[in-house]
């Protein structure tokens, strides 16, 4: 076993945290994290798994007080942001997850991946110019994922735009 051979190394309590993660053995994997960030301190990686876990485990108070923590360290953890972005989704909160987005878009303005989780609230609200302008955003940002042309088309589709959705939908 890896932990009795390696006990003092931190990528070892690490992927055994992710492992029972994804056997959604998050209290477990918690523990794992923790022991990794023990042994070396201040990895906000680690730190935003910890968050993770404790988020898929349905622990809102201990997540809080460990985005408390983190953002004491620096309030503009971006890790520590986006977890508290998806610790106010998970309580419908869905302002402050507006406001702490824009803050974290603010904190790294390159990194795509707040952009559209920003244009799916502002489209769930419909905020379509909203909506448009963070998912055009996101694509301008090398963002190669679906999300930001299924927002687009659904937005299009809205307008009554079809071939403007349309053509998003195939891309």
């Amino acid at each position: 076993n890896a932990l009795q051979r390696f006990p003092r190394n931190p990528e070892v309590h690490y992927i055994y945290g992710e492992y029972l993660f994804t056997k959604r053995k998050f209290p477990e994997a918690v523990n794992y994290y923790k022991k990794a960030l023990e042994i070396m301190p201040n990895l906000p990686v680690i730190e935003y798994h910890i968050g993770q876990a404790l988020l898929a485990a349905g622990k809102t108070e201990d997540l809080r007080k460990h985005i408390d923590q983190m953002m004491a360290a620096n309030s503009q953890n971006v890790f520590a942001l986006r977890l508290k972005a998806q610790y106010h989704l998970s309580l419908n909160q869905r302002q402050e997850a507006i406001n702490t987005l824009k803050t974290l878009i603010k904190a790294n303005p390159y990194a795509p991946t707040p952009q559209i989780l920003l244009s799916s609230l502002y489209l769930q609200e419909g905020k379509l110019s909203l909506a448009t302008f963070h998912a055009k955003k996101a694509l301008s940002q090398g963002d190669l994922s679906p999300s930001p042309h299924v927002i687009l088309a659904n937005i299009y589709y809205q307008k009554g735009q079809y071939q403007q959705a349309k053509n998003h939908l195939e891309k």
